[in-house]
């Protein structure tokens, strides 16, 4: 069997929901939400569902995240 890539498979709506939610807030206020303030202006209750969505956005290739800091997300492709 042959290796799967993750970038190989397609965003999930809410996978994409996020992803422009971040390019939207990054274009308004010049610096990265929270994943409070994602989860916010998606209108999600739940910390979980943001957590995960940010881990496949990483894992697809989409973002970058970085230890250590809150808004420490950066975009390395767009769709």
């Amino acid at each position: 069997m042959s290796d799967v890539i993750m970038s190989d498979f397609p965003l999930t709506p809410r996978q994409m929901s996020v992803f422009k939610s971040l390019k939207q807030y990054y274009k308004k206020h010049k610096f990265m939400p929270t994943q409070r303030e994602i989860k916010a202006d998606m209108k999600i209750k739940s910390d979980s569902v943001i957590i995960e969505c940010l881990k496949a956005l990483e894992e697809k290739g989409f973002i970058e995240r970085r230890p250590g800091g809150m808004r420490m997300i950066r975009i390395l492709k767009d769709i």
